[in-house]
């Protein structure tokens, strides 16, 4: 069941004028119009420069993105060039520490060849073995040699140690 329409009247808004214009005559309405126009106008002006404020910042904002960017590039380029020199230092600790553990392998094992050598002739070879210790430590072949044909020579009933410290290496020297 639909209710029966009801009836409106038309009405069209273009022809209804507001109550203040029924008044006006054209010469005022006219005068009217031209004053709403400026104001209007003003507001387009005022709306105008706020929008070219508008864009001039995000011009700025833009150029200063631009800048930042080719900040960041720089500082990543640098970045990278810096893990690489950390890559190659850090091979070059591993390479530093593998020869000082070898180093560190082959004293230890010096040390025993000596010990051994002290215990199957401790008045005899134990002068021999220090220096031969002492000259492989300070990796002077020709001063071993010196060394060597120096206590061959000599002889030898005591012995005493005597430590001596320098820049390079721990010296041990032995005195009859």
């Amino acid at each position: 069941m639909s209710s029966p329409p009801t009836s409106r009247p038309a009405t069209n808004p273009w022809l209804d004028e507001p109550e203040e214009f029924q008044s006006m005559g054209n010469q005022n309405l006219r005068t009217h119009q031209q004053r709403v126009i400026a104001q209007q106008d003003e507001g387009l002006d005022a709306l105008s420069r706020v929008i070219s404020h508008q864009k001039q910042m995000a011009v700025d904002i833009g150029n200063e993105c631009d800048t930042q960017n080719e900040i960041i590039d720089d500082i990543g380029d640098h970045m990278d060039k810096i893990n690489e020199r950390l890559i190659k230092e850090t091979r070059h600790i591993k390479i530093v520490d593998k020869k000082s553990n070898t180093c560190c392998k082959s004293d230890f094992f010096l040390f025993f060849l000596l010990y051994f050598i002290y215990c199957q002739c401790p008045l005899i070879c134990v002068h021999v073995s220090i220096y031969i210790y002492i000259e492989i430590l300070s990796s002077s072949s020709s001063s071993l040699l010196l060394s060597l044909s120096s206590l061959s020579s000599s002889s030898s009933s005591s012995s005493s140690l005597s430590f001596s410290s320098s820049s390079s290496s721990l010296l041990l020297l032995l005195s009859s």
